[in-house]
């Protein structure tokens, strides 16, 4: 799915956040689930300034968040704007966010409860991005 949010364990006490964004053909989509745990949120929309992700997990539960980089993947990671990886690599830290690994296409962050305000920057691709709107 766009937004994608799967059970990943008993209970819904963790879950895999993996979104697929299709920026060419729409310029957004959100997901709210209703687990036995609490609500988890997964949306995404184009900005100005590139890609914004909003993540909700809920209170006791935790979850991975596999973002997927541009094509390029010339792509600088914000949360709540503190840069978080940059140039290929993890830089700076954030609260209740593990320091992120790259698989394949994607960079993944292990996510605490909480709400989650992520912005992949692409400086080669922003502009073209928000020409499309």
């Amino acid at each position: 799915s766009v937004d994608g949010i799967l059970g990943d364990g008993p209970g819904f006490r963790h879950a895999m956040i993996a979104p697929h964004p299709v920026p060419e053909q729409i310029t957004f989509a959100e997901l709210d689930y209703d687990s036995p745990v609490g609500r988890y949120h997964s949306g995404w929309r184009m900005t100005d300034a590139g890609i914004a992700y909003d993540i909700v997990v809920p209170p006791n539960a935790t979850a991975t968040f596999r973002l997927p980089l541009p094509a390029d993947q010339d792509a600088t990671i914000s949360e709540s704007g503190k840069t978080l990886w940059q140039n290929e690599k993890p830089i700076g830290k954030a609260e209740s966010i593990a320091p992120p690994v790259r698989e394949n296409d994607r960079i993944v962050f292990n996510l605490g409860s909480g709400s989650y305000s992520f912005l992949v920057k692409n400086p080669n691709k922003a502009g073209a991005a928000t020409s499309k709107l």
